[in-house]
């Protein structure tokens, strides 16, 4: 009996110290904000999947692609839009080398980040992701995410 009790304690300590978090379900829904805060439309090259993948995995699939922004495919200049998806199709979230500029010859310029995220390393349905796309006063255009509680 002491023994089972000490081995049932031991396993509760190992799994409450390797951050075991709740598994995703279909009812669990993540927010996702796009704030474009630069002068050009952007397009984010978001994908999303519902596997870890790697970021290769990810941004070499095009069925992996998300290309609906309020029914666009870019985000217009200093625009925000927030979007919601099924926890499910989102293990895997990322934006490659975001493009910025004219939608026709995309003169602006190439994001220097291609940020991923995965659940539930590094978020959970809970929380809202926020990509934000700028461009520097050197000039450089950037990609940046935000983590935060809803």
């Amino acid at each position: 009996m002491q023994k089972t009790l000490i081995l049932g304690l031991i396993v509760g300590l190992a799994i409450l110290l390797a951050g075991c978090n709740a598994p995703v379900t279909d009812t669990d829904t993540l927010t996702l904000v796009f704030d474009n805060q630069a002068n050009e439309p952007v397009d984010p090259h978001f994908s999303r999947s519902g596997s870890n993948l790697s970021a290769d995995q990810l941004f070499d699939n095009s069925s992996n692609s998300y290309q609906n922004f309020n029914g666009e495919t870019t985000i217009p200049a200093k625009t925000k839009i927030e979007i919601q998806l099924p926890s499910t199709q989102a293990i895997t979230i990322g934006s490659n080398q975001a493009e910025f500029g004219s939608i026709a010859t995309w003169t602006g310029g190439i994001s220097q980040e291609s940020p991923i995220l995965r659940q539930p390393e590094d978020f959970d349905a809970s929380q809202k992701i926020t990509f934000t796309f700028t461009k520097d006063i050197g000039g450089i255009y950037h990609t940046t995410v935000t983590i935060s509680n809803n």
